[in-house]
């Protein structure tokens, strides 16, 4: 009889955010959406804009389009879905479809038990937590 092991890592979900670079509301929007995340430290915020900035000089490198620095960033970080700030920002990047969504669908709110969100809660996590380690105080100090 054969044996068979395997080894399982997960990882949380990785998201990337599309926003404006000039959009405060919307940046820090997404900064609370990822402290409501598992993992949401590692999602790359990245700015999208039609026309390279005169600003965005890299030591003298300078990239021919905006979409060649969009694709770099997605390139580097390869997200398993693209979270847009406002509609439209993922348009000619060759993204599928399918794994693009707006900012508002991404968390469930409290008042909204029908509809599912994207992504683990963190509240799921410390749940979970509680449950199994936290619920009962143990008599004798583990070693």
């Amino acid at each position: 009889m054969s044996h068979i092991n395997v080894n399982i890592r997960l990882r949380p979900i990785r998201f990337a955010f599309l926003v404006r670079p000039d959009d405060n509301k919307q940046v820090q929007e997404i900064f609370r959406v990822n402290t409501c995340l598992w993992g949401g430290k590692y999602n790359p915020i990245i700015p999208c804009f039609k026309q390279v900035p005169k600003w965005w000089d890299r030591n003298g490198y300078r990239f021919e389009t905006a979409s060649q620095i969009i694709n770099g960033y997605l390139d580097l970080f390869e997200p398993d879905f693209l979270v847009e700030a406002e509609e439209g920002l993922s348009e000619g990047l060759g993204f599928d479809k399918k794994r693009v969504l707006q900012l508002d669908q991404l968390l469930t709110r409290a008042d909204d038990r029908d509809r599912r969100g994207f992504g683990l809660n963190v509240l799921d996590l410390y749940r979970d937590s509680y449950q199994k380690e936290f619920q009962f105080t143990r008599r004798y100090e583990h070693v």
